[in-house]
């Protein structure tokens, strides 16, 4: 009930303010404690938007001190940088003071938006007798949606991305509201709102404002991390490859926080290892971590990164570790003589978890599937010549890459012909030829000539072996028979 009483009041006084001005004097948004002076401020280092929280801000500077902007409109673009501060249809004016407050929105969930804001000073000079009303200036821009956290400053903050703006002069002599509208989408849900209050004077403005709409129906649920204490509200990771030769990968990522300790270490580590790395202040968010040698286990990791000196201000997320696919090598071959085998090898990393189902290929033809639970090298003899490759190869958590190929080559065995068995008289000398062109001839008389002379009778064999080491042989039965004895002739 009070907090319909409370948003029935609101609404009757944006449209009677002069008749509600006495339900909020001006001297009861003074804030005391939670002023956020903006002296300074950056898109690198915005202020989370919370939706319980209300926020004051007074835009103040010192006379003769410009504001930091990380592009300070001096004029229309080109003349500033690509950083627009102005709007659609504004005078493009840039008060006296123009100081800039940046806030980032997170939403959890889909859904509006409205941010109501709420200005009651009244600034009033009465100098040289005389009195001045200084009007206030009232500026806002916000863009979006982005899917990470830190969006690029100031780069990213284009007209594409620019969702909505206003640029006025407000009434100073009556409480003024004005609202912002915006949808949050399901699948980006970070935002950049900033605020610049400036004024024709030398003055201060407090401003508030808060989410309108926090817990309405079909309002947009905003985070509320790292308003008033450290937070560590994200981290994203990237898991690198496994290498092969020591079964490790290196993970990197980016942390986010807000309001960071200024002392002691920021730590950030593998719950499962003990792994990790350390970073001392200043800290600056976001931050950039990478931790190497982890173990390619093919299991869910716990990341987690805490600020020791800052208890409770610590994250943790689950990652998944870097799985060793069954990458396969193939080698071997080579030549060889008909007859005779080739070894083909297949090569893993020895951390592969088997058991590992490949299959071989021949000039394209593949052969039967092997699943293999053994050690690597996988060895296997061929016989058919032709180029083998791996076809496919995988183990129960992933599938490799096959990579090499083997050439086989099997010479033919050369032929070495000795002729027909030969029967001849003794006393006739047989030259036996084993044919040209052989790179070796052994025969069984320990000659090693093409040809060799004979004179008794036997069996010869000869060995010869040709440019590829390849082997023939040959055999001949030579016999020598004794010659016919002349008959004597008789006279009588």
């Amino acid at each position: 009930m009070k907090k319909i009483l409370f948003i029935s009041v609101l609404l009757l006084m944006m449209i009677y303010p002069y008749a509600f001005s006495w339900a909020f004097p001006f001297s009861s948004f003074r804030p005391i404690d939670d002023t956020i002076w903006m002296l300074s401020d950056s898109c690198h280092q915005a202020t989370p938007f919370c939706a319980d929280s209300i926020y004051i801000y007074a835009s103040w500077m010192p006379p003769g001190i410009m504001p930091f902007v990380e592009c300070y409109p001096f004029g229309p673009p080109p003349d500033s940088c690509i950083l627009d501060l102005y709007c659609i249809n504004s005078n493009n004016q840039v008060g006296h003071i123009l100081s800039p407050k940046w806030f980032i929105i997170k939403a959890n969930s889909a859904g509006w938006v409205q941010i109501v804001s709420f200005n009651t000073e009244r600034h009033i000079d009465t100098q040289f007798n005389d009195t001045l009303y200084f009007y206030p200036r009232f500026n806002y821009h916000l863009w979006g949606p982005y899917d990470e956290p830190n969006p690029p400053c100031v780069s990213g903050l284009t007209l594409d991305k620019k969702i909505a703006c206003e640029d006025r002069y407000l009434n100073p002599f009556t409480p003024t509201y004005d609202t912002l509208t915006f949808f949050a989408e399901a699948d980006k849900f970070y935002y950049l709102l900033t605020f610049l209050i400036g004024i024709l004077g030398e003055d201060t403005i407090y401003h508030r404002f808060w989410q309108g709409n926090a817990g309405q129906p079909g309002a947009a649920q905003l985070a509320c991390e790292g308003v008033n204490s450290c937070t560590i509200y994200h981290i994203t990771t990237h898991t690198g490859s496994c290498n092969p030769a020591t079964n490790t990968f290196t993970l990197s990522g980016t942390v986010y926080f807000y309001n960071a300790p200024s002392t002691g270490q920021l730590i950030i580590y593998d719950n499962n290892t003990g792994y990790g790395t350390a970073f001392y202040p200043p800290f600056v968010s976001p931050l950039q971590f990478s931790i190497p040698g982890l173990p390619c286990d093919n299991t869910s990791h716990t990341l987690i990164a805490t600020f020791w000196d800052e208890p409770g201000c610590d994250y943790s997320t689950l990652y998944p570790s870097a799985v060793l696919c069954p990458d396969a090598v193939l080698s071997g071959g080579g030549q060889a003589c008909e007859g005779d085998s080739l070894q083909l090898q297949v090569m893993l990393s020895p951390f592969v978890q088997t058991p590992v189902t490949f299959t071989l290929a021949c000039n394209g033809i593949v052969f039967d599937t092997i699943s293999y639970s053994g050690s690597f090298p996988w060895h296997t003899w061929v016989k058919q010549p032709g180029t083998y490759t791996i076809d496919t190869v995988y183990n129960p958590l992933c599938a490799g890459n096959p990579a090499g190929q083997a050439f086989a080559t099997f010479h033919p065995l050369p032929q070495p012909n000795l002729g027909n068995d030969i029967t001849t008289c003794e006393g006739r000398p047989v030259i036996l030829d084993a044919g040209s062109g052989f790179a070796v001839y052994l025969w069984n008389t320990d000659e090693i000539t093409q040809t060799i002379q004979v004179f008794s009778s036997g069996l010869y064999q000869v060995t010869v072996i040709d440019n590829h080491g390849c082997k023939g042989s040959d055999e001949i039965q030579v016999n020598f028979v004794p010659a016919p004895q002349p008959l004597l002739i008789k006279h009588n």
